[in-house]
């Protein structure tokens, strides 16, 4: 199944234990914050003006990611 799917051993196991990934559980963290900022602005915001809130609550936050993970949590 690894050879098919182009993934390691480790990750094909990780998975189906069903246990979270550290980039996972960043993402789920993430996608709460996201939220709230983007609750508070009245939803108009879109990953740039949302980084840059992201930048000045957390620090270093990179810009593709929060893109990455608004399109996946559905925020945009």
């Amino acid at each position: 199944m690894s050879d098919c799917f182009k993934v390691s051993l480790n990750a094909f196991y990780i998975w189906k234990s069903g246990k979270s990934t550290k980039r996972i559980q960043r993402e789920k963290v993430l996608s709460e914050k996201i939220k709230t900022i983007w609750k508070d602005i009245s939803y108009t915001y879109r990953s740039p003006r949302v980084w840059e809130e992201l930048q000045k609550a957390e620090g270093k936050v990179s810009r593709s990611l929060i893109a990455q993970v608004m399109r996946k949590y559905g925020f945009c």
